[in-house]
């Protein structure tokens, strides 16, 4: 990876891999049951919670897919087969794991889909689909409230009452909202990609996108670090918050809207870096800006940038940039024991964009591999 600066071992980490391999001050070990994720698909399924259910008619056909061990875009490719339809055509809502057992929904515009469309579907291995009907407009990404999850633990090593007690306080506290390994690539190299855009590099323009959004990403992880290293889960001046559903507004009060804070009414953000970001001020701002400085990008654009920075205007639209909340409340969240003492059933349901293999790195501390 391609930085000005060097890191510690858990900064690195990081930005490299999307989560700390070990938190400061012993966080992990201090708040963990033990315990690692199993390999097989069927130790993780993820079932969307979409943001509306289809009416029953409309142009659009909505299919209500369970795939195992495959990517959304290979069903997108398969429903554009089974439908002889164009790419643009099918909808989703949020990519989905591939080595999982996935249920979400896919929108396909046909008003007279071919006979054998659902053979085409179901002749391919790992594929269901659990339920057809229509709707009005196409599925587009976002149309989701978020995703509930169910995964297999092995080997933990804590008793019942500490598992509840940690399952109570990822309700009550929230976990860390980092990014995962995933949005990274093998070995963090779509950052190093982002950066070769930066300078001018080419790709098409789906991988630019993902490149530059893994830029962003490390940025806002490095700053969860960092601010959660020096200030936990504190307010203060000129902070940007968020109301839960709702815009952004920069703290005057840190006294009043800690109390909201633990309310769950808004919550702490970090920028993804982007020329449409809300931006904070005083403690917040000048820390985004060193992050950002220490991942080589001139974020906020300033009037003489020191020549090493690299410059995310150059990227125009695909670096707009937003805010992202600093930690996450799962809801439901709930265990139950296997017929292996050490094995545990571990559900919980997250917002559109959280990744459950950062909340089971939070649960299960440094055994965790993923």
């Amino acid at each position: 990876m391609n930085s000005p600066l060097n890191f510690t071992t858990w900064e690195k980490g990081i930005i490299e891999r999307g989560y700390c391999p070990e938190m400061p001050h012993g966080w992990f070990d201090q708040h963990s049951i033990g315990g690692d994720m199993g390999s097989k698909n069927e130790d993780f399924e993820v079932t969307e919670i979409p943001a509306y259910l289809p009416c029953g008619e409309g142009e659009h056909i909505y299919l209500w897919i369970e795939k195992c061990g495959k990517t959304t875009l290979e069903i997108q490719k398969l429903l554009e087969k089974a439908y002889g339809v164009k790419e643009a055509e099918v909808g989703y809502a949020g990519k989905k794991d591939v080595h999982a057992i996935t249920r979400q929904w896919f929108s396909v515009s046909s008003l007279h889909p071919p006979a054998d469309a659902l053979d085409i579907i179901h002749a391919e291995p790992g594929v269901k689909v659990l339920h057809s009907t229509r709707h009005q407009n196409k599925l587009r990404m976002g149309h989701l409230r978020g995703n509930r999850f169910g995964v297999n633990l092995y080997g933990v090593t804590a008793d019942d009452a500490t598992i509840q007690m940690c399952c109570d306080r990822l309700m009550k506290e929230g976990f860390i909202n980092y990014f995962g390994l995933q949005r990274f690539g093998y070995d963090g190299g779509n950052i190093a990609q982002g950066m070769r855009i930066l300078r001018g590099g080419q790709a098409k323009l789906q991988q630019k996108k993902m490149y530059i959004s893994a830029l962003q990403s490390a940025v806002f992880n490095l700053y969860a670090a960092r601010r959660f290293s020096l200030m936990g889960f504190n307010v203060v001046v000129g902070d940007v918050m968020q109301k839960i559903g709702g815009g952004c507004f920069v703290c005057e009060d840190p006294f009043i809207d800690a109390e909201r804070a633990r309310n769950g009414e808004i919550v702490v953000t970090g920028s993804l870096p982007g020329r449409k970001v809300k931006m904070g001020s005083g403690y917040t701002v000048e820390l985004e800006t060193r992050c950002a400085h220490d991942l080589g990008l001139d974020w906020p654009p300033q009037d003489t940038p020191e020549p090493e920075l690299l410059r995310l205007d150059v990227a125009r639209n695909l670096a707009e940039g937003d805010r992202r909340p600093l930690w996450i409340r799962p809801s439901h969240v709930s265990f139950t024991r296997l017929e292996a003492d050490d094995t545990l059933h571990f559900e919980f349901d997250l917002p559109s964009g959280c990744y459950a293999t950062v909340l089971l790195r939070h649960l299960c501390g440094s055994a965790f591999t993923r």
